[in-house]
């Protein structure tokens, strides 16, 4: 077992920056801003394993790194005892070989293939690309992982897409060889932390729409996030046949992604959304200007924008805004207000798409801390 007294604060504070701290095969390595990282080096059966475990700024702490180690270290002793799989089998392909095979099957059947693509170019082929199916374990893909987050700090959603697309690649493989088993499975499960929810002042809304927008295309692009809630993807993938003033609701059925429209949203539902007043003022004005035929927001009303966030950070920079939230916040300023004002969980969820409450349930954590916030310029 580790001596925690190795690992004490005095040790750690007259350590120099890039120094390591070890016993047993776990160490802990000085970073410049005084923290650590969490790592290991161990030896198995004349299998040596290095690696990444987190670091402390990550709120990594001592006994979760050694718990952590343990298991490893387990999984490590069970995958020496295997016994080599049947050569014939499809475990002796190599990885590259596999992944290119997935990729002409995600052509055809996934909308995001152009990301598959990406992710196992730059992160999947480069790691495994000469190993055979069957060598690769599931210490290397723990590996991968720690690796993805902590040197590379990619978010925990990359990195879930990154392995997600790795254990896509061995069920596609496995459908010839049922033998296959995919490392990927018995990876340890991914440390969840609540992600932060930034909204925008309406102090900040008022200078975006203020000063920050140039003509009615900004202000149809600021609008449909915060007063409609939509994503970027179903702003610019919204066409005006779908668009009802005078009922004063939309159908958003499609978006956009890459310059490409996709007949479907995130979620794969369709949903109807209210138009607010002030929402319906500015698309009354937009109209005006684009005759109300093909796509709402786009150069032509054919083709749509590749992205808005481009666009978007324009119209901040002119506002002068200094909130750090994207055009994502817009939609998140939609979802806090509306629970502010009283409207249900269930029809805040229905207006943004949510597969599941939970996700809406985020909001009302984010509606109490703004209402503490004004409750305090009552004192």
């Amino acid at each position: 077992m580790t001596n925690k007294s190795i690992f004490s604060k005095s040790k750690k504070d007259t350590l120099p920056v890039n120094k390591e701290i070890s016993s047993n095969g776990l160490s802990w390595r000085k970073l410049s801003d005084g923290t650590g990282v969490w790592r290991y080096d161990v030896k198995i059966n004349n299998t040596r394993k290095k690696g990444v475990l987190g670091k402390e700024r990550d709120g990594i702490t001592l006994s979760q790194a050694r718990a952590e180690f343990e298991d490893l270290k387990a999984r490590l002793r069970l995958e020496s005892t295997k016994n080599k799989k049947n050569p014939h089998s499809l475990g002796c392909q190599l990885f590259v070989d596999a992944a290119e095979n997935f990729l002409v099957w995600s052509k055809v059947h996934h909308s995001d293939f152009k990301h598959n693509k990406s992710r196992m170019n730059l992160h999947l082929i480069p790691k495994f690309g000469k190993n055979k199916l069957e060598d690769i374990m599931v210490s290397d893909v723990e590996d991968l992982k720690t690796d993805l987050l902590v040197e590379k700090e990619l978010s925990v959603s990359t990195v879930k897409k990154i392995i997600s697309l790795m254990s896509s690649v061995y069920e596609h493989a496995a459908k010839k060889d049922r033998a296959l088993i995919n490392p990927t499975r018995g990876i340890s499960k991914f440390r969840t932390t609540p992600n932060e929810i930034k909204i925008y002042r309406d102090d900040e809304i008022e200078d975006l729409l203020t000063n920050g927008v140039r003509d009615s295309r900004d202000m149809t692009i600021v609008g449909l996030a915060r007063f409609a809630g939509l994503r970027a993807s179903e702003t610019l993938g919204l066409d005006w046949k779908d668009v009802d003033l005078k009922k004063e609701k939309m159908l958003i059925c499609q978006s956009a992604l890459e310059r490409s429209l996709r007949k479907t949203t995130k979620s794969g539902k369709s949903r109807w959304v209210c138009i607010p007043e002030k929402l319906k003022e500015i698309l009354t004005q937009r109209l005006g200007e684009t005759g109300g035929s093909g796509l709402v927001v786009s150069p032509d009303g054919d083709a749509p924008y590749y992205s808005l966030q481009k666009i978007f950070r324009k119209i901040k920079e002119r506002a002068e805004v200094q909130n750090d939230a994207g055009y994502h916040g817009l939609r998140h300023t939609f979802a806090t207000r509306a629970i502010e004002k009283g409207v249900t969980l269930p029809m805040v969820q229905k207006w943004m798409g949510h597969s599941c409450i939970e996700t809406t349930m985020r909001y009302v954590h984010v509606s109490d801390a703004h209402s503490n916030d004004m409750a305090a310029l009552l004192n």
